[in-house]
């Protein structure tokens, strides 16, 4: 077995830095990830460079995106600045690229206005729903003569 990224002793310096945990109650879906596996699942892709898709699941830390999506919310939090900071001395210069985890997230919005995006998805009938009234009493809409099919 290999050894693991963030040991006991790291994950002592380190999770007091962590914010607390926000008390859960009532709340449905699945309980998040532990923040030790979620950093370790984050080491181990700024360690060994694979993309956030590619996260093994024998890393146990989820998947990528969960990484992905903690390292988000660390970042907008200034959370990540004290854990570098804390964890920055524990490895060698060149034995973990931070500087994929320093970058802020891209975020790539398509240059539609949202306004018109609703108007847009709103416009169209939804799957499986009943035609309207107007459909009903008006009709098939034609738009001219139509070609026989099939034959010589």
């Amino acid at each position: 077995m290999s050894r693991p990224i963030l040991t006991d002793e790291l994950w002592q310096r380190v999770v007091h830095v962590l914010p607390p945990t926000p008390p859960r109650r009532r709340v449905p879906g699945p309980h998040p990830l532990p923040d030790r596996a979620v950093l370790g699942g984050i080491l181990f892709v700024l360690k060994t460079g694979v993309p956030w898709q590619e996260l093994p699941a024998e890393v146990g830390a989820g998947s990528g995106m969960t990484c992905l999506r903690r390292l988000r919310q660390w970042q907008r939090e200034g959370t990540w600045e004290r854990i570098h900071r804390t964890l920055a001395a524990a490895f060698g210069p060149n034995e973990i690229d931070w500087r994929r985890a320093d970058r802020p997230p891209r975020v790539r919005r398509r240059g539609v206005p949202a306004d018109r995006v609703v108007r847009a998805a709103l416009s169209r009938p939804r799957a499986g729903t009943a035609p309207t009234f107007a459909e009903v009493h008006e009709g098939p809409q034609v738009s001219g003569p139509e070609k026989p099919r099939g034959g010589r």
